[in-house]
């Protein structure tokens, strides 16, 4: 009796510690997790996010992937991982209007929360980069200590949290700060450290610094191009320096950080760090002096790539007025391409040659025949031409099978009828059947439509006629005529 009485003790403790264990895992019995609809404030949308980003709502202990137009809202966290950012597109929830934008750093945590009645961050580790509406305001908050910034003119802003001070730096636009009732302005080329504890705020003005290569939005290439000569002038050049180059603005995700002795300029190899085609930001600071911010753009093609038509290919069309879908690849960003047809592969007499503000077209005025196309960037000294391609259009005809072309049929053979078959072109299709007493067809005697790969013509009066097949597509379009075939009956 004892001893069942000890198993049934022992099994009630076993479903209690598997139960407890499946509870804690999910997360719902130790801590109860705050539900979406506990969460009756609105704080944003997620925007751009990457796969390493992840959220988790209030207290949980859960962390689940962000997607894009994920709701968060207030008490939720964000965690960024290696070269992962997330964007945080600010809403007022009262009005649903658009307050800017947070960009969260790589191996960033962020709290979202209401501070002081205001939007809210807290940094706990990491950096944001702000991009504020007029008049919007947004505290953050390190370490314990609140500053509230108060954008202006489309401020923005870079905010890090190291070393028990919140660095600020102002990339253009204005804002106010307030720490610890210690109020600074700071505008474009301006950066402040405001310290955590005592909220003391030390404002530097840098003086410039300009930058000379490569100049703006300079293109290189990275097949014929080696190195990359960056160069620069202004106070204190040649002297101590920092040379970043990024793939963002707020460079967090940086290709190329180096300290630079009593310099002016420095040669980056492209095949050492520029891995990805693109736009790149680059920029010099020092002690006392800054540049703006400069970029180029790194080509790992030098041209545009067809994609369709693919080369060599056979194009089959119901409709003579189908139009022909060019398309193109390109890993850099241009604002025109030019496209050139020709039916000769020199493109001596090209009838198309355009510019299109796409990576594609549509064109209709084509005849059946060979042709021979390629494309190019526009805005660039000497840009080159894409591969030839070439492709062959034909339109899809009804191939006609009987009465054979010149064909004679004796009126006392014919009584049930002349049996007209074609084969079939294109699946699900139709088929007009047309006849006339004369090659142009101006004088029909006989026209039908069958969904049947033949017809019986019922006549037999004499004369000479003549007769084609169109294709009628699924979707009603109408092809160009057979060949024309005639035959007699007499």
């Amino acid at each position: 009796m004892k001893k069942r009485i000890d198993q049934i003790i022992i099994g009630i403790a076993i479903v209690v510690f598997t139960t407890s264990i499946f509870l804690l895992i999910n997360d719902r019995w130790l801590i109860k997790s705050p539900t979406i609809e506990n969460h009756s404030k609105l704080y944003g949308l997620v925007g751009k996010t990457d796969k390493e980003v992840k959220r988790r709502v209030g207290d949980d202990f859960v962390w689940i992937p962000a997607k894009v137009h994920d709701h968060l809202f207030y008490g939720d966290s964000v965690y960024t991982g290696d070269n992962a950012t997330l964007e945080i597109d600010l809403i007022e929830s009262s009005a649903t209007n658009d307050l800017g934008k947070i960009l969260v750093a790589p191996n960033s945590l962020i709290v979202l929360k209401q501070i002081e009645g205001l939007q809210g961050l807290d940094i706990q580790s990491g950096a944001v980069q702000g991009v504020l509406a007029d008049d919007t305001k947004l505290n953050i908050t390190n370490q314990g200590s609140t500053i509230q910034f108060n954008g202006k003119k489309s401020a923005i802003l870079i905010a890090t949290s190291e070393s028990g001070q919140l660095n600020v730096k102002m990339i253009s636009g204005q804002a106010s700060v307030i720490s610890h009732g210690k109020l600074a302005s700071i505008e474009g080329n301006q950066e402040v450290k405001i310290s955590t504890a005592s909220g003391a705020v030390s404002q530097i003005d840098f003086s410039s610094i300009s930058l000379i290569t490569p100049s703006k939005d300079e293109s290189f290439s990275k097949n014929h191009q080696k190195e990359i000569h960056f160069s620069w002038s202004g106070d204190g050049v040649p002297g101590n320096c920092d040379l970043e180059i990024a793939q963002d603005t707020g460079f967090f995700k940086t290709v190329l950080k180096k300290n630079l002795t009593k310099a002016n300029s420095f040669d980056a190899s492209v095949s050492s760090f520029f891995s990805n085609g693109g736009r790149y930001y680059w920029r010099i600071s020092s002690d006392k002096a800054k540049s703006e911010a400069g970029s180029f753009k790194i080509h790992l093609r030098d041209f545009p790539s067809p994609k369709n038509p693919p080369d060599n290919a056979e194009l089959k069309r119901i409709a003579g007025d189908t139009a022909i879908h060019f398309e193109w690849q390109d890993d850099e960003f241009s604002q025109e391409y030019k496209i050139q047809l020709s039916a000769d592969k020199n493109f001596q007499n090209p009838f198309l040659d355009t510019w299109v503000n796409d990576k594609f077209l549509d064109f209709f005025a084509l005849n059946d025949g060979h042709y021979f196309w390629r494309v190019q960037r526009g805005h660039e000294n000497t840009p080159a031409w894409s591969p030839i391609f070439s492709f062959t259009l034909r339109s899809q005809v009804a191939n006609l099978l009987l009465p054979k072309d010149g064909q004679a049929f004796n009126t006392h053979h014919i009584a049930k009828g002349i049996e007209f078959k074609w084969e079939k072109a294109v699946p699900g299709s139709k088929f007009i059947l047309e006849i006339a007493s004369n090659g142009d067809f101006t004088k029909p005697v006989f026209k039908a439509e069958t969904n049947q790969l033949q017809l019986i013509w019922k006549n037999t009066k004499p004369g000479s006629y003549s007769w084609r097949v169109q294709l009628v597509t699924p979707g009603s379009a109408v092809s160009i005529s057979s060949t024309t075939r005639k035959f007699q009956i007499f």
